[in-house]
């Protein structure tokens, strides 16, 4: 329920911003939401890299790499997707997954 509710509060708040830059701080502040709400141990989360692609509309997809503990207490580094389309997405990503989800106008 938790992520259902970030992943509205995403969408919703890509509609309301107009401006690149605040666009761009609202599409990091709920991929960061959603990111957390995808991990074993949430307060670990290091992203790494990070690129934002403008779709359709008022809508973003973020690309990139994290670090976080696994269920051992171990860091692990990961790919990441956070789609508009299909959700969350973390751990070994699919090439033809990857270009559909990564790809459009690079915003940052």
């Amino acid at each position: 329920m938790k992520k259902l509710v970030a992943l509205l509060a995403l969408f919703v708040s890509f509609a309301a911003f107009a401006d690149d830059a605040q666009y761009v701080a609202a599409s990091k502040k709920a991929a960061g939401i959603l990111l957390r709400a995808s991990l074993n141990d949430p307060d670990s989360l290091v992203v790494e890299s990070a690129t934002i692609y403008r779709r359709n509309g008022p809508f973003a997809n973020i690309c990139g790499t994290l670090r976080a503990k696994n269920a051992f207490g171990g860091y692990v580094r990961q790919y990441f997707v956070v789609s508009e389309e299909s959700g969350t997405y973390i751990g070994p990503i699919p090439p033809t997954y990857f270009k559909r989800e990564c790809s459009g106008e690079v915003i940052e």
